[in-house]
């Protein structure tokens, strides 16, 4: 069933000719916000990205010009903005929330898809081009560019994932190429953020976006690669989660066919060990641990019990002598690779000791 067909959406949309177009315009910047909204955030937007409803992406930048030229501009956008914050509360198309920071909400979800369905659906010329009035898709994609824009697009922007949100929904129709790999990290740092947040679904649901967007020809960038690598380890540690390690290995597999450097063949190697790890196969991850600082220099011989003494005396000759105070004032290790592979003895020395304790 039609969510706008319920009784109390038919009324809103016979009343649509009698709210005055500062309300409407609210409403329908809201819908696209969310259910529920801050108050600050959706005044910044009515006051900086009105204009996406009629202009979309061009409309942020013709507002952007005017309100840095002309003061009254934007004090005549607050005032409108009040007005059609108390229009709509007065009349019961929002709700407002809380006392000292306010946020706005919708009655019912079915208000917020009316005032969302006045914005056109994207048509097969839209699909295509980016041309003629907004669609929802390019209402979207503008506010995306507004919010990463405003509030940036780091881990700590406070609506990153919402400006993430706002771009992955235009992403299939209009997404502009300068703009790909900016979205490619936005949706990683998402992943992130939901990931410090428990919310296990977001995380996947951002990072799989990532995935679809990265080309083959990004793996040639010196621009891209890093993040491409960014993004396989951590779809790495999901599939690890999940408990496809046959999907995991395959993607270490991956990154290591595609690494340029040894540094990044190293990091790769050592993460299989620990999908290995994962697993119980001890022997495997000892393996791939092996062949990690062999790279880089180290060579770490078959475990015996020979060996073992051997390597026991050696350490306390080299040691004969020093003093406590002398460990402390030892100069630091200076050798890039081997201050690479300490950790990685560190956890080898573990998976032996699991493996034959």
């Amino acid at each position: 069933r039609e969510r706008g067909s319920s009784k109390g959406a038919t009324y809103v949309r016979q009343r649509l000719a009698s709210i005055p177009q500062h309300v409407l315009k609210l409403l329908q910047l809201a819908a696209f916000l969310g259910f529920q909204i801050d108050g600050t955030l959706l005044e910044v937007v009515y006051t900086h990205a009105g204009d996406v409803l009629v202009n979309g992406l061009e409309g942020i930048e013709h507002r952007k010009k005017r309100l840095e030229s002309d003061d009254d501009d934007n004090n005549t956008s607050k005032t409108s903005f009040q007005q059609a914050v108390t229009w709509a509360v007065e009349d019961h198309l929002l709700t407002s929330v809380g006392d000292e920071v306010a946020s706005f909400r919708f009655p019912h979800d079915q208000l917020r898809q009316v005032m969302y369905e006045l914005v056109p659906n994207d048509d097969a010329e839209h699909h295509t081009r980016c041309e003629g009035p907004p669609s929802r898709s390019q209402v979207h994609y503008a506010l995306g560019i507004f919010l990463r824009d405003f509030y940036g697009d780091s881990n700590a922007s406070p609506y990153l994932l919402l400006a993430t949100y706002q771009l992955n929904q235009a992403c299939n129709h209009c997404l502009r190429e300068q703009d790909r790999l900016p979205l490619i990290r936005m949706n990683v740092e998402s992943s992130k953020v939901a990931q410090n947040r428990s919310a296990e679904n977001l995380v996947w649901e951002f990072l799989k976006i990532g995935i679809d967007l990265i080309q083959e020809s990004d793996w040639k960038s010196n621009v891209a690669y890093p993040l491409l690598l960014e993004v396989y380890n951590i779809w790495v540690e999901i599939e690890l989660h999940r408990g496809k390690f046959d999907k995991s290995d395959a993607l270490v597999a991956e990154i290591v066919r595609r690494a340029k450097k040894p540094d990044d063949t190293v990091n790769a190697l050592v993460l299989q060990a620990r999908t290995f790890s994962v697993r119980l196969q001890f022997d495997k991850a000892i393996h791939k641990s092996r062949e990690a600082l062999r790279i880089l220099g180290v060579k770490l011989p078959k475990s015996n019990h020979v060996n073992g003494m051997r390597e026991v005396l050696r350490a306390k000759r080299m040691v004969r002598g020093m003093t406590d105070d002398a460990f402390t004032h030892l100069p630091a290790m200076a050798d890039a690779k081997m201050r690479k592979a300490i950790p990685i003895l560190r956890e080898v020395s573990v998976y032996g000791f699991l493996d034959d304790p």
